[in-house]
């Protein structure tokens, strides 16, 4: 009982000590820095254990994104670092929008063709300016995406190319629009609303503009400090503003952030029901299910062809949005006893290759589907598991790297 009482008491004194930081710094320190200055620092101070002053920037952060005049938003482009690389020279920024639309709405075919062609020179030259031309202008999602690929391709990397185009440029399929896809998108929706052919960006003042990135940090301060509930509302503030998040894929983030507390709070049924929203959203939610598991999740193990499997197995990306959600919510069904709910999602964790050869979830996920298709005298089913593990290892083994195939 003492020391309940004793943790409770420093809990208090700990949380009353947040506060009182962000209170004066929030009192002391004129906001007369753009928002995304206060929220570097935060970050810093964050990274550096420094919870109580990072809490205090992130605020400003967010008092500072309402006050003022703001440039119309760009998807997949930070407005405001853009024009303070430019001096706050507005009409020079837009020459910037206006340069990088003319020089890259086509720069992804000059690209892969070069790229198809072994002519590694020329689009790494593409690359580079495309990197530096992004930074320019506060696309900086779209500047790092272009340097990696850069980067891979000096390291003639090839099993990495065809992820890495796809986040850069998007897939054919139309299920990933890619970070340059979605600033070109964006620019041309500019060019065509200005009649003229060229950019025109309205200067616009707006009250409540999320700061997404913002909110998630407040969120993990709060966990850190075991305010649960606070965490709760500044994770609903991020999941309501994902739109604006810089990079789209945090809100997965923001997801499995927040099953986290509800599992932690050993609050079961609203833990289930956030990682079934990662794979399969509900209509009001702004992001994209798993489109694979429609498809792959009903269908028997043995009639999966290897051509899939195999693309199945190399979709990084997938594997690092819904992994985690497939392996958590299947493993609950099934030590609840609810075994054909938890085959699905114990599938596709095995078709993603889940965890294979870094943690020890695709282990448990593949004896539990195989003791269930023994169980249920599917022996088929339980064979297939063991040439997919094969399908694996051997992808592995042609991969450069195993952080290719592995979350």
């Amino acid at each position: 009982m003492r020391l309940l009482l004793l943790s409770t008491l420093c809990l208090i004194c700990l949380t009353s000590y947040l506060h009182a930081q962000e209170r004066e710094y929030l009192n002391i320190v004129a906001l007369d820095e753009p928002a995304w200055v206060y929220r570097s620092r935060g970050d810093r101070l964050f990274n550096e254990g420094r919870y109580g002053d990072a809490l205090a920037q992130y605020k400003k952060a967010l008092i500072r994104k309402n006050q003022g005049i703001h440039l119309q938003s760009i998807a997949g482009v930070d407005t405001e670092k853009g024009l303070l690389r430019q001096n706050n020279d507005f009409s020079v920024y837009v020459h910037k929008l206006q340069l990088f639309f003319d020089t890259h709405e086509e720069s992804s075919e000059h690209i892969i063709k070069a790229i198809e062609e072994k002519r590694y020179a020329d689009a790494r030259s593409s690359l580079q300016k495309m990197q530096h031309d992004a930074f320019e202008i506060g696309a900086e999602g779209l500047s790092r995406d272009a340097e990696t690929l850069n980067r891979s391709i000096y390291l003639r990397k090839e099993t990495e190319w065809d992820y890495l185009e796809k986040r850069l440029f998007g897939s054919d399929m139309g299920d990933n629009e890619g970070s340059l896809t979605a600033v070109v998108k964006a620019l041309r929706e500019l060019v065509h609303d200005s009649g003229d052919g060229d950019i025109k960006m309205r200067v616009e003042t707006q009250e409540n503009i999320p700061y997404p990135e913002v909110h998630l940090k407040i969120a993990q301060i709060y966990i850190m400090e075991g305010l649960f509930d606070l965490a709760l509302q500044e994770l609903d503030m991020a999941e309501k503003g994902s739109a604006y998040f810089q990079v789209q894929d945090l809100i997965y983030t923001v997801m499995y952030t927040r099953a986290g507390i509800y599992r932690i709070q050993n609050n079961m049924s609203e833990y289930q029901l956030s990682l079934q929203r990662i794979i399969s959203p509900q209509k009001e939610d702004k992001w994209e299910g798993d489109a694979n598991f429609p498809i792959y999740g009903n269908m028997s193990l043995h009639k999966i062809s290897d051509a899939a499997v195999t693309v199945l197995i190399q979709d990084a990306e997938k594997r690092k949005k819904y992994g985690k959600a497939y392996f958590e919510y299947g493993r609950l069904n099934y030590q609840n006893g609810r075994y054909v709910s938890a085959e699905p999602y114990l599938k596709m964790v095995l078709l993603y290759g889940f965890g294979y050869g870094k943690e020890k979830e695709f282990l448990i996920a593949k004896e539990m589907l195989r003791e269930y298709y023994i169980s249920s005298e599917r022996r088929i089913d339980a064979a297939q598991i063991d040439h997919i593990d094969d399908m694996i290892l051997e992808t592995l083994k042609k991969s450069d790297e195993t952080r290719c195939i592995s979350f």
